[in-house]
């Protein structure tokens, strides 16, 4: 039937996750996140564990979830200028759980440590969200890839190493990139172009539209 669900699966066999700022503000405060799984009680398969399994239901405050008082700054970046971003930044990085948070977290500490001028730093977290799923650091790749984290990559190689920003009226690169990657090239689709970009470990950057016959899109 039309109005079919187009998947179906059951609360006992699927997780779910919150993460919310707390504090008096944007700029202050800390940062909880809460993981549950199952989020129906399993107590058939959890007999020991009030029906969840305890390696997938956590919660915290601060170490926990600091990251997304950072990503305020991803989200709302015209609503900070770049002094409140690096002090904010100083601030929260070294107080969030890097290894065992959020996988979200490390993709968008990355971003957030090349515009506060720490690629080498943004570098080591960009690392860490790829061991996820390359080398299983968190244990439960086998539950399937990290695709979110994935995209998160995507956007910590193209928004933070190549530092590309898009505005109203066109876009413009403030590439950070690791002292050993000598250049870094991508393409991204712009206001019915696709533009191809490559930067150099000078800061240098060009760019050139694809024309028609290679537009991946119409």
């Amino acid at each position: 039937a039309a109005d079919a669900p187009a998947h179906e699966a059951s609360m006992a066999r699927i997780g779910a996750a919150c993460v919310a700022s707390s504090g008096t503000g944007m700029l202050k405060g800390s940062a909880a996140a809460m993981t549950m799984f199952p989020v129906v009680p399993n107590y058939q398969k959890y007999p020991d564990s009030h029906g969840r399994n305890f390696n997938g239901t956590r919660g915290d405050i601060g170490l926990y979830g600091h990251w997304v008082k950072l990503m305020l700054h991803y989200l709302l970046e015209d609503r900070f200028t770049d002094a409140q971003l690096v002090t904010d930044y100083e601030y929260y990085d070294p107080r969030t759980d890097h290894e065992l948070g959020s996988s979200l977290g490390p993709s968008i500490s990355a971003i957030m440590a090349c515009r506060a001028g720490h690629p080498q730093r943004a570098y080591e977290h960009y690392m860490r969200a790829a061991r996820a799923d390359l080398r299983d650091v968190r244990h439960n790749a086998g539950d399937g890839i990290h695709a979110a984290s994935a995209g998160g990559m995507w956007q910590a190689a193209v928004l933070g190493f190549g530092g590309l920003l898009v505005h109203a009226d066109g876009w413009e690169v403030r590439p950070a990139l690791p002292a050993h990657w000598t250049r870094l090239a991508f393409k991204v689709r712009l206001k019915g172009e696709t533009h191809a970009i490559e930067i150099h470990q000078d800061g240098t950057a060009q760019s050139t539209v694809e024309p028609p016959e290679k537009q991946l899109l119409p």
